[in-house]
């Protein structure tokens, strides 16, 4: 799990619906292809579009070979949950592309992972987000609840009041270059005015969301905050504190072995927690 898409279904196969997804790319808004992998067959690299059907996606032998890795390794879930991975969109490094969705970028983001979703015939979910991937999580639960069974935020992205650009500087400075340069159809004005609706149109909170979603949401999260200049311990917090269903995990987690294990551990029985009844029967 980290930028691409992480999507975990029971071990067991008995649903085809407890997925756990991270960050996408898209199949619509004329997507050209995304990428994407499975855990039962972790050295393939999946290509879709969105004129086939899932029985007809090819491996690309020109991708990757495994998933990137975020701080926590997507096997750590394999035998627990059936996991996706996916490219999201335009992401540098990522084999997955399409427009850039100037006017509603979130909502884009979101509509691509329920796209791969409905790509692939999975209705319910769980969906893990790393790093931008927590707003992800955040606008899939306000644009999809009923298909959301629950969401872990780890080391989300946020406003960090010493800090209120760090993403948008980031996306400007490192981002947008790269794909300029390998994109003949993209321009440094329709990056920039993509950047300011990601992170300028709603800010000082978590970006995708407001505080009164957060206040509303129902959908039972899991925080595991950061502190960086874009990982927003304040904004998580206050995430933590506003949203009705949520918890949180220990800070620091990541440096020692011990505790980002319980870490995992902690993860695991959040998301087995809230399996549908019908999956324990």
């Amino acid at each position: 799990m980290e930028s691409s898409s992480s999507q975990m279904e029971l071990a067991d196969n008995r649903e085809i619906n407890k997925v756990l997804i991270q960050s996408l790319a898209k199949l619509g808004q004329k997507v050209r292809e995304i990428r994407y992998t499975i855990a039962d067959r972790p050295a393939d690299w999946v290509t879709a579009s969105p004129e086939k059907s899932a029985a007809d996606d090819a491996t690309s032998e020109a991708a990757p070979t495994k998933p990137p890795e975020g701080p926590v390794d997507m096997e750590e879930f394999k035998n627990d949950f059936r996991c996706i991975t996916m490219d999201q969109r335009n992401a540098n490094g990522g084999g997955s592309s399409g427009p850039i969705p100037v006017d509603d970028p979130w909502g884009a983001f979101a509509d691509d992972q329920l796209g791969l979703m409905d790509h692939l015939g999975i209705q319910e979910f769980f969906f893990m987000g790393y790093c931008i991937g927590g707003p992800f999580a955040l606008k899939l639960m306000e644009r999809a609840p009923s298909r959301v069974l629950a969401g872990v935020l780890c080391q989300p992205v946020g406003h960090a009041s010493k800090t209120p650009d760090s993403m948008y500087n980031s996306g400007r400075d490192l981002w947008a270059p790269e794909l300029i340069s390998q994109r003949a159809d993209v321009t440094a004005e329709e990056c920039e005015r993509y950047l300011h609706n990601l992170y300028r149109a709603q800010p000082n909170f978590v970006y995708s969301v407001s505080r009164d979603f957060a206040r509303s949401c129902q959908t039972p999260m899991l925080v595991m905050p950061d502190d960086t200049p874009s990982h927003s311990y304040e904004a998580a917090m206050e995430l933590v504190e506003l949203a009705p269903k949520a918890e949180v995990t220990v800070y620091p987690w990541k440096e020692q072995e011990s505790v980002k294990s319980n870490t995992v551990n902690q993860v695991r029985d959040f998301l087995l927690a809230h399996q549908p009844a019908a999956a324990n029967a």
